[in-house]
């Protein structure tokens, strides 16, 4: 069988995110980690996002620590200096697969030059028939990159109202964060 880098990249992550074994150490996990951090920042991020598109994890490999692995690999790739990783996870957040992925990628990063993305994602209501979950994560996201983008998209979808009261309940974690920033 071939090796595609898209199954390497999964198999690595699904090791990651799996069930750690008694006899692995520490040191493997962080050489797994540095082998899906190799070489260019936006090909290992594309690797990451087609893995997370294109593959599902073996039991006992739970898809939530897939995508928690996932988000914390691009966070860092995402503050690589020069990187366009920022315009891939923007496209990601189209796609069901790679969406949360890429919301925690920012709130991790805490990347401000993602709140414009974010606000024109919330200014253009594409957020309407996401997940309670998608949307927490959304908020997260504003809250964690803050700047003038995020604190109008938050108050924007506070505006609109009528959420679950665990969506409402992040909303106003993110707007007390981003008026936090601006005090």
């Amino acid at each position: 069988m071939t090796r595609t880098p898209s199954s390497t990249t999964a198999r690595l992550l699904w090791s990651l995110a799996g069930p750690r074994g008694p006899m692995r150490s520490a040191a493997e996990d962080d050489r797994q980690r540095q082998a899906l951090l190799a070489g260019d920042p936006v090909v290992a991020a594309r690797r990451l996002l087609e893995a997370l598109r294109s593959s599902t994890p073996p039991a006992p490999v739970r898809l939530e620590d897939v995508e928690i692995e996932a988000a914390d690999l691009l966070s860092e790739l995402l503050r690589a200096p020069g990187a366009e990783v920022l315009t891939l996870l923007d496209h990601a957040l189209a796609e069901p697969a790679t969406r949360t992925v890429a919301l925690d990628a920012f709130a991790l990063s805490a990347e401000t030059r993602a709140g414009p993305r974010l606000a024109a994602l919330v200014d253009r209501g594409e957020y309407a028939d996401w997940s309670d979950r998608e949307l927490i994560k959304l908020a997260s996201a504003l809250g964690c990159v803050q700047g003038d983008h995020a604190r109008r998209a938050i108050a924007n979808l506070n505006a609109h109202g009528g959420w679950p009261k665990n969506v409402q309940d992040e909303m106003d974690l993110a707007t007390k964060a981003v008026a936090a920033e601006s005090e």
